[in-house]
């Protein structure tokens, strides 16, 4: 049976939490020895006797620093012992087999502390807190008795919207580089948005936190081991991936009605994701590949519910990198269309703004002009030089979603003119899906699409201002 901590090992517990980078602190070996002694009993839980230590805990997770150029000081010194000899000589200081080293007790002590206080938060209702007693000083009050409890002031003082900001941002500093457990924060950021659900809000509008968790998927992947002696590397993967999927539907959550989900945070969640589609739905595919292993089912025969649930969040991701895309080269398509569908010459400073596009360009095949002259000086327009255009779309045509797609209609309604004169018919829905199969430009498809959008858009939109100008 584990003894109960003594009041100076929780004195200096106390006091090393509050003050992590304090000479007269201990190394996260002490903290989380006297931590253990604290919560050795997971199932009788007092607020009042242990309320000061996790708010000491929130404390070390919640105070400006990680903002500062000395965050990178502090979680080098939790990962190292500095103690003084007369700390390293009390009991709290052993080391062990499971305990060798300070960074083995910071990595510890942090997935620790953050899912001891999330388990705590979890007892509470939204906008919920712990009963304040009179009796008692600030710091020995129950944990959280308040919203500064979790939400802190700062310094300067902030208005609570903008420390809700603060708090979010600062969190996800820990989430990225607090550690090997730094994943255990989002756990602990998505109990928060649980009880505090302007908190959430937060989270779904920072980009911290979607870096935060693509920095966690992919270092999931790079670790995962298949060898049989490598299990510890399977459930780290599982345990990783899972804090993110959980993390995500705890800040959807956040502020919901009976639906079960908050509308406006998970619009901003799906925002967040399209503005990084490319980089989570690769490691979405990286994940899914390994969920779907048979090695690790048969490793993990008790987490097939959270390998489901990975499963279906990778599959999600997936599918909305395909709509995405989807609706990208539908409207490009549909531009190009209404570019080709001028009539009149596109040169911008073309003399009759009346004549007709006769001349067809041989290069893109989308754009019109009056004659060879308007066509040549086109080509090098500064405010909209075609020679930029042309040249993406042809890299368009060339790509193999767009080339093979047409070689069986070399007849003009059946090729490229045919989809620019139909940009609704079956065959450009075919080539539009061919495009989010196999992306024309690869990694720069993005690009690509982005230059041809512009290009297109901002010849119409110049063509019609100088048109005006000329009547």
């Amino acid at each position: 049976m584990t003894t109960p901590p003594t009041d100076a090992e929780r004195a200096l517990l106390l006091f090393s939490l509050r003050n992590p980078l304090h000479p007269d602190a201990c190394c996260t070996i002490g903290m989380l020895n006297i931590f253990s002694k604290c919560f050795a009993d997971a199932g009788s839980f007092d607020p009042v006797v242990q309320g000061p230590i996790l708010r000491a805990a929130m404390q070390l997770f919640t105070k400006d620093r990680p903002l500062q150029p000395d965050f990178a000081l502090l979680v080098d010194s939790l990962m190292k012992c500095r103690c003084k000899p007369a700390i390293r000589a009390l009991p709290c200081h052993q080391t062990s087999r499971d305990l060798p080293t300070a960074f083995k007790g910071w990595v510890v002590l942090h997935e620790r502390l953050s899912n001891t206080l999330s388990n705590t938060l979890r007892m509470l209702k939204p906008g919920e807190y712990f009963a304040a007693q009179p009796a008692l000083g600030p710091e020995e009050q129950p944990w959280p008795c308040c919203l500064e409890d979790i939400v802190p002031l700062c310094d300067p003082p902030k208005n609570p919207s903008e420390r809700v900001l603060f708090l979010a941002i600062t969190l996800c500093t820990f989430a990225r580089f607090g550690g090997p457990s730094c994943h255990s924060t989002l756990t602990l950021m998505g109990s928060i948005a649980r009880v505090h659900p302007e908190f959430g809000k937060a989270l779904a509008v920072v980009p911290p936190t979607y870096d935060a968790c693509l920095q966690h998927l992919n270092h999931a992947v790079r670790e995962f081991s298949p060898e049989p002696e490598r299990e510890w590397s399977q459930r780290g993967f599982l345990d990783k991936v899972v804090a993110v999927v959980l993390f995500f539907g705890l800040i959807s959550a956040a502020g919901a009605e009976e639906d079960g989900k908050n509308t406006e945070n998970f619009k901003y969640i799906l925002a967040g994701y399209r503005e990084r589609i490319e980089k989570f739905a690769a490691a979405a595919a990286d994940v899914l590949r390994i969920v779907e292993l048979p090695v690790l089912a048969a490793r993990l025969p008790n987490k097939q519910a959270e390998l489901e649930v990975v499963k279906g969040w990778c599959e999600t991701i997936i599918d909305l990198r395909a709509r995405h895309w989807k609706q990208k080269f539908s409207a490009l398509f549909g531009k190009l269309a209404e570019v080709y569908g001028t009539d009149t010459c596109l040169f911008v400073e073309c003399p009759d703004p009346k004549s007709k596009g006769s001349n067809l360009c041989s290069g893109c095949g989308t754009v019109r002009y009056c004659s060879k002259e308007c066509q040549t000086k086109a080509w090098k327009y500064a405010p909209a030089p075609h020679s930029t255009l042309c040249k993406a779309i042809k890299k368009l045509r060339a790509s193999p979603a767009v080339a093979v797609s047409l070689t069986a209609g070399v007849a003009e309604d059946s090729g490229w003119h045919g989809i620019l004169r139909e940009p609704h018919s079956e065959q450009c829905k075919v080539i539009v899906d061919k495009c989010v199969e196999e992306p024309p430009a690869g990694a720069d498809s993005d690009k690509l699409v982005r230059e041809i959008w512009s290009g297109a858009a901002g010849l119409l939109e110049k063509k019609k201002k100088f048109s005006r100008l000329e009547l």
